[in-house]
Parts: C-alpha cells; structure tokens; sequence
C-alpha cells in the first residue's frame, strides 16, 4: 500500500509531504509522530520570524500543538511518479 503524509504548522506555504510504501496506515502514522518534533523546529521561523531564536521553551511547545499531520492512502499511481517513496515494510 501507498500513503501520502502532509505535515502542517498552519501556514501557508510551509507544509511538508512525504511518500510511503507501507503494510497500513498505522506505520506511517507512527513515522509521522515521530517526525512532528523536527518538522516543528524546521519550520519555526513560520511562527517566531526568521533569525528570532529567542522564543521560550513555552513558546514553542504551544507552537508545536498546532503543529499536525494527515496522511491518506494514494489511489492514483501517477502520483507516485517522480516521487521519493520512504518504505516502511522493510
């Protein structure tokens, strides 16, 4: 099976997709928790500004709660083409 997984910080322009091969669902969606804490801190500069390290501990874990992914199943192979799948069955 073939997922897509969407990581969100609530701003335009800054959400991050992967490609999965995976046996469920519930794979990429551990992948995916696991992965939110670096993808917030990637894109921090969407919330705090570019350059502005001097956001508190707080700051960022309120940040990191409106930070969210989804991931759906990819029904259209052509999708898929061009894309760096990351698999999970291995």
């Amino acid at each position: 099976m073939y997922f897509k997984g969407t990581y969100s910080n609530g701003y335009v322009g800054f959400d991050a997709t992967e490609y999965f091969k995976a046996n469920n669902i519930e794979e990429v969606l551990t992948y995916m928790d696991e992965g939110l804490w670096d993808y917030a801190e990637t894109y921090a500069y969407a919330h705090f500004g570019w350059g502005n390290y001097d956001y508190t501990e707080e700051d960022f874990e309120d940040y990191y709660e409106r930070c969210d992914h989804t991931v759906v199943e990819v029904t259209d192979m052509e999708e898929l083409e061009g894309e760096d799948i990351i698999d999970l069955t291995e």
